[in-house]
């Protein structure tokens, strides 16, 4: 099933990696930051420089009315760049735990006659609920904002 399985959702950035080779981080308004399936705490300063602190639980996301300056990071934060990418084959296995946008969508192209019970892809969301989509029966997904 992997070779035939394609997953196209925005490209994400995890800005732990940019703290670790202290690269300063600034968000602009509106800004989101995602959690996978770690919550994280992420320290921020203002443009005032009051210095805030928030925790952010797994599958959550959170946006900043205004500028911000991060200055520490405990757990593992994402931002979207703003494109979207195709993750094929074996690949998709390490998007495992990563946020998925709204508009991702998750297709099957190969023969159905070579699957099994196993050929699932299961998706948890931001409410605690789960998703087991039996590619079996289901050849195309897409993630909505109702």
């Amino acid at each position: 099933m992997n070779n035939n399985l394609k997953l196209t959702t925005e490209k994400l950035r995890n800005i732990r990696e940019d703290l670790a080779d202290n690269t300063q981080i600034t968000l602009t308004s509106g800004a989101v930051l995602y959690a996978g399936a770690d919550s994280f705490r992420v320290r921020y300063t203002t443009s005032g420089g009051e210095e805030q602190e928030l925790s952010v639980p797994a599958y959550q996301n959170v946006s900043f009315p205004k500028l911000i300056n991060i200055v520490g990071l405990s757990g593992n934060a994402y931002v979207s760049m703003g494109i979207l990418q195709d993750i094929q084959g074996t690949d998709v296995i390490d998007y495992i735990g990563m946020p998925l946008s709204i508009g991702t969508k998750i297709k099957y192209t190969g023969s159905t006659d070579i699957l099994n019970e196993s050929s699932h892809i299961d998706i948890r969301y931001y409410d605690d609920t789960f998703l087991q989509m039996d590619m079996r029966d289901i050849r195309s997904y897409t993630l909505y904002d109702l």
